[in-house]
């Protein structure tokens, strides 16, 4: 992410949950300004100065910050500003368990960086222990997590595991909760995410350095899990 990048003025709609408030309901409320390492938003509800909020969007992206200022917005909305806390802060991580603490290579570069601050991407439904339970699954996840950012059709994961394309697929999704092509695209995600938290890619080298081909495929994908494009995703991430 460059230093220089100013204040931008975003709409984007999310929920946040009070650390503060045990089992809370979430409440939606909206970006407005954002700048690098904090945001402003918006919502009818407002948290207390010194909250901690859980910001979640889409799938599995999640972001902890600290309410550092409330105020009156407008009749019946209240804004408040955010300091996103990053891997100093709080320790929030890219959830490496899909890796198994494998650093994943792409196109023979460097590995790409799996912690980025503030944000925590986690697909919460796999069942992570079939990839050491089950031999094939293991087999699948090596192959997979060392070659992610080729073509790879289910056809040859099927291969890898050594079964009929349909019955692999059917039990992948069975035993690892979420069905191949899922897992496939949450781990090229995460990996996106940690590329573009670093700020040393363009959203286009990043899509192929992750497995896209098609950059418009790359951004469809991308909203799919984090409700933001790439670009509004750019804008929120801190360099770490």
């Amino acid at each position: 992410m460059e230093n220089r990048r100013k204040n931008e003025r975003m709409d984007l709609e999310l929920e946040a949950t009070s650390l503060a408030v045990p089992g809370g309901e979430s409440v939606s409320i909206r970006a407005n300004n954002v700048s690098i390492g904090g945001a402003y938003f918006v919502t009818e509800q407002p948290p207390k100065k010194g909250d901690l909020l859980l910001i979640s969007t889409g799938n599995a992206l999640e972001m902890l910050g600290e309410v550092v200022r409330v105020a009156n917005h407008a009749e019946g909305l209240f804004g408040f500003a955010i300091h996103f806390l990053g891997s100093d802060d709080r320790g929030f991580r890219v959830d490496d368990s899909a890796q198994n603490g494998k650093e994943l290579n792409g196109n023979g570069s460097e590995a790409a960086p799996s912690l980025f601050c503030g944000w925590n991407f986690e697909l919460k439904r796999v069942n992570e222990a079939a990839f050491d339970y089950y031999q094939r699954l293991s087999r699948v996840h090596a192959y997979v997590t060392e070659n992610y950012w080729q073509d790879l059709s289910l056809e040859l994961v099927a291969d890898v595991a050594a079964m009929e394309k349909t019955y692999f697929s059917t039990f992948f999704h069975e035993k690892v909760g979420v069905p191949f092509s899922s897992w496939l695209q949450y781990l090229r995600i995460s990996k996106a995410l940690g590329l573009m938290g670093s700020g040393d890619y363009t959203i286009t080298e990043v899509a192929t350095r992750v497995g896209f081909d098609n950059l418009t495929t790359f951004r469809r994908t991308f909203k799919k899990w984090t409700n933001l494009t790439p670009a509004a995703f750019r804008k929120m991430a801190r360099p770490c």
